[in-house]
């Protein structure tokens, strides 16, 4: 079972995500953030991952954010971060432990993902639930943007960020020691997020001593959420349940 709610606002409209398994109990939350070149997509997405991902013990949610043809830079960014927000501004009625919350996101929304992880406090938006934390325990990205000059996207990347320059959007501006642990896979066939990005990034990370874990799957392209479904929902589970397996934080960054 799943419902819609109003998590906040966007430019003067309301923002929906779809939630599934409220419950009792203190279950981690997984916020999922689908993607689309930040140009397109819906919350339906990623309905599948999420579901089952909260059939397998969290509470999890597909969100709505405004598009690059709706608002450009950092508009999908400040969205994302609201609805991390709203879980956890909401937790006891959720069931939430509001300690271990995770941002997940495929392609554009992996790149939104990662960046909710990397900058806490900032870009946060006017959109709702001020002065509640957006930090985030742990991410998950599926595919996801890390080099925003790959020639593929270049149109999608212009159209999303109007003229503020590449590096303002780029995960790798903002890696620092504070970043939660990281998951990534992405496959070896993918041209629009190549391999090569999630390298670059998880090589900063282990720099930097941050628990992080990639996989690259042999003879994939893009979209691996569709085309390995089974494999990012293993992935997940496996990765989550040993980050946040008894674990609260009870504290943010």
């Amino acid at each position: 079972m799943s419902e819609t709610v109003v998590y906040g606002t966007g430019g003067g409209r309301p923002l929906e995500l779809r939630l599934y398994g409220r419950g009792g109990g203190r279950r981690p939350g997984v916020v999922f953030v689908h993607g689309g070149g930040w140009r397109k997509g819906t919350l339906d997405m990623l309905a599948r991952l999420a579901s089952e991902v909260a059939d397998a013990g969290y509470v999890t949610a597909t969100i709505d954010y405004r598009l690059s043809g709706e608002a450009r830079w950092p508009a999908a960014l400040e969205d994302a971060k609201c609805a991390v927000r709203w879980m956890r501004a909401h937790a006891d009625e959720l069931g939430v432990d509001a300690y271990r919350i995770a941002a997940a996101g495929g392609s554009a929304g992996g790149h939104l993902a990662a960046l909710v992880a990397l900058t806490p406090g900032r870009f946060e938006g006017s959109g709702g639930w001020a002065g509640v934390s957006s930090a985030v325990q742990a991410a998950v990205l599926y595919n996801p943007v890390i080099d925003l000059g790959v020639p593929a996207i270049g149109e999608m990347v212009e159209e999303f960020l109007g003229p503020e320059p590449v590096p303002v959007a780029s995960p790798l501006s903002y890696v620092d020691h504070s970043c939660p642990p990281v998951l990534s896979r992405v496959g070896t066939e993918d041209e629009l997020t190549p391999a090569s990005g999630c390298v670059a990034f998880h090589g900063r990370l282990d720099e930097l001593g941050v628990a992080n874990e990639l996989e690259i799957v042999p003879g994939r392209g893009h979209g691996l959420p569709v085309h390995d479904h089974e494999g990012c929902y293993h992935a997940t589970i496996d990765f989550l349940g040993r980050r946040f397996q008894g674990k609260s934080a009870r504290q943010f960054p």
